[in-house]
């Protein structure tokens, strides 16, 4: 959990992608930072609370909503969340980790971020440091979508400026075209598993996917190029010849 010591810069990270749909996520602070950290979780479906005093330009621009009293956050409990998302206006308390599963300490005040963090590991919760990376239980990549396809970049907080970097150099190559792709190869998957294809069949045709150029075939054809050569695949792997018994 959460510790004020940095991490040892040699521990890797863990990449993971999160399924946060209904679950409980806590933004503590009203600003840019917060701003930040509020869409993507909205995007993946969270009950996100935050909790500050007041809300910078962004968050007010976003969904709008109402501040709730201590009274009416009791009674949420269960997550009548507007739009999304609920603003506790007050500062934060130790009780506001209960119950959540992310907790992100996006003040501009870096002992009460740690003080935040060490709550939340006392209560269970993995914590993001907005002040203190290297004292984070997670870090939030540097990210873009298309659909389905998610691309994201980590430097373990050493050098987020390149993670931004990178990450806008990926978009630029990853258009829009690659979230129609995800859904060609999801289809192939499916016919895949309609077929009752048994499972060293499925690996094999997974590997000779993997080794098409995808970025050539949407070059030269487009998307209808890649569903051409994923369906001619799927034709030569339906008329491969059984191994002899």
């Amino acid at each position: 959990m959460t510790s004020t010591s940095p991490l040892e810069s040699t521990v890797p990270l863990y990449l993971a992608g999160l399924r946060l749909e209904g679950k409980r996520c806590l933004i503590v602070g009203g600003g840019a930072v917060a701003a930040r950290k509020l869409r993507p979780l909205l995007e993946a479906g969270a009950r996100v609370t935050v909790v500050a005093p007041a809300l910078g330009r962004q968050l007010r621009e976003s969904e709008p909503v109402h501040p709730a009293s201590d009274a009416a956050d009791a009674a949420d409990r269960g997550g009548r969340h507007r739009g999304g998302w609920r603003w506790i206006a007050r500062a934060f308390r130790a009780e506001d980790v209960q119950g959540q599963m992310l907790v992100f300490a996006a003040t501009d005040d870096a002992a009460l971020n740690e003080q935040i963090g060490r709550t939340a590991a006392a209560a269970g919760a993995l914590a993001n440091l907005a002040t203190s990376p290297e004292a984070s239980d997670f870090h939030v990549p540097s990210a873009f979508r298309r659909g389905s396809l998610q691309v994201g970049v980590l430097t373990g907080g050493r050098a987020p400026a390149l993670a931004a970097s990178l990450r806008r150099e990926l978009e630029a190559r990853v258009g829009e075209e690659w979230e129609e792709v995800v859904e060609v190869l999801g289809e192939f998957r499916d016919s895949l598993t309609e077929q009752n294809a048994d499972q060293e069949s499925r690996q094999e045709l997974n590997r000779e996917l993997a080794h098409m150029d995808i970025a050539g075939l949407l070059a030269k054809g487009g998307v209808d190029a890649v569903r051409s050569a994923v369906q001619d695949r799927l034709r030569q792997g339906e008329t491969r010849p059984e191994p002899c018994a």
